[in-house]
């Protein structure tokens, strides 16, 4: 019985206190302190902190205090009432953290094949149609012979592609497959590529070492996905 009231957030002192009453029906502190082996004034302290939360009444009987717990019936419907009044706030906690999720912004700058392994894992995880614009094939060229241990994820994902015309010499099908794909004019180059999927926003170039600069920002990914239609509609299939 102690070991569950603790678990409901009352304190050793507290539970042993409340059980012997609930068991002797009626002590005097005194008796509490000796029975056990507890310092009075503690015992005062503690029976004090009770009776102000319902859980412990008191009387006088000839000039002496008597102590007596209170039904555990009273406790069961106090706490049932905490928990149906925290179950009613979960709506407003679940407001609360999207609230924050949409403020919170974090920048990280990645280098090497580490930095690809963690794009595609949260990738993977992705809430939202994953989506890339430029310079695929120099990215998975840059992955060597290490390439084919992502392809297979790759494929599983829900994505689409905007490429430059001479990105047509990079891609095969039985290794790179994206639901869509669509190439821009042949006279847009683009030297720097981005993915964008729920709050992340990864760019890349192609330099001689893999580097992601990975901006976790709602407002960031908002705004490059309307980019992204916006060039979606002028490319070609």
């Amino acid at each position: 019985m102690i070991r569950e009231m603790q678990e409901l957030g009352f304190t050793e002192k507290e539970a042993q206190i409340y059980v012997l009453l609930a068991r002797e029906k009626e002590l005097s502190a005194p008796k509490i302190a000796l029975l056990l082996d507890i310092d009075r004034r503690t015992v005062y302290d503690i029976i004090n902190s009770l009776f102000h939360k319902g859980y412990v009444s008191r009387k006088k009987v000839q000039g002496k205090e008597i102590f007596s717990a209170t039904n555990p019936e009273l406790i069961v419907e106090e706490f049932s009432e905490k928990i149906k009044n925290l179950k009613n706030a979960i709506p407003v906690f679940k407001k609360a953290i999207n609230k924050v999720h949409e403020t919170y912004q974090e920048v990280n700058i990645l280098y090497g094949k580490r930095a690809i392994q963690l794009l595609v894992a949260n990738a993977i995880k992705a809430r939202s149609e994953i989506l890339l614009m430029g310079r695929g094939g120099h990215l998975i060229e840059q992955l060597g012979e290490s390439k084919h241990q992502f392809i297979s994820k790759l494929k599983s994902l829900n994505w689409k592609m905007i490429q430059t015309s001479d990105y047509k010499r990079y891609f095969k099908k039985e290794e790179f497959i994206p639901r869509e794909i669509r190439y821009l004019p042949e006279d847009i180059r683009l030297n720097v590529a981005y993915i964008v999927f729920d709050n992340k926003l990864y760019f890349f170039t192609k330099k001689k070492e893999i580097m992601l600069i990975e901006i976790v920002d709602e407002t960031f990914a908002t705004t490059f996905r309307t980019y992204f239609t916006l060039f979606w509609n002028i490319a070609k299939a």
